[in-house]
């Protein structure tokens, strides 16, 4: 008998749990039980690549005084997939001094997206603080989004001390004006 060639092709979608080296081989077995196989092979499986974007709903301005949450939202796009992945797991970053990212708040996506409420208080200095997102699911490359301002206002409240309210002064009288400058954390500036 002639031999013949004929393709055996084979389809397989790796999961997260497959990550790093796999190996395969191939067996082959005719009607007459002769078989050839060939040595092992390996393939890396490693994490898929993203993209992550600022979206446009993020709020830019918070404020200390009160519950004056702003939500931060970074999307997270599976490039090699090319979709919007559900419960992939990213963190949001947030400065407190402008320089230090001292706060973060870990997040599930949901159509891609990482939501954050962040309501500053009084450890956040009241200036052009920042923010930024990224991925930290084991399935999904490290990346972060474009990093953010978030601008953080402060209140400011004045006591006057002197002259006490309703005080007569005489003309070419020198009074004394004095009063004291709080911040809404109780701070005097």
């Amino acid at each position: 008998p002639t031999p013949q060639n004929s393709n055996a092709t084979f389809w397989r979608t790796f999961l997260c749990s497959d990550m790093g080296a796999n190996y395969y081989k191939f067996t082959t077995v005719d009607q007459f039980n002769n078989s050839a196989e060939t040595t092992s092979q390996n393939i890396t499986i490693e994490r898929d690549d993203v993209q992550l974007t600022v979206s446009s709903a993020s709020n830019s301005t918070a404020r200390r005084r009160g519950s004056n949450s702003s939500l931060l939202s970074a999307r997270v796009y599976a490039s090699d997939s090319g979709v919007y992945p559900n419960n992939t797991n990213a963190t949001i970053w947030v400065t407190e001094n402008s320089s230090n990212y001292s706060l973060n708040y870990a997040c599930s996506t949901l159509n891609g997206y990482c939501n954050a409420t962040h309501n500053p208080g009084c450890n956040t200095s009241a200036t052009v603080q920042k923010w930024i997102g990224g991925t930290t699911d084991s399935c999904y490359k490290a990346v972060n989004a474009t990093e953010t301002n978030l601008t953080v206002f402060g209140t400011l409240f004045a006591n006057v001390s002197s002259p006490l309210q309703n005080v007569l002064a005489n003309r070419n009288t020198t009074l004394q004006f004095n009063a004291t400058t709080n911040d809404d954390c109780g701070t005097v500036l």
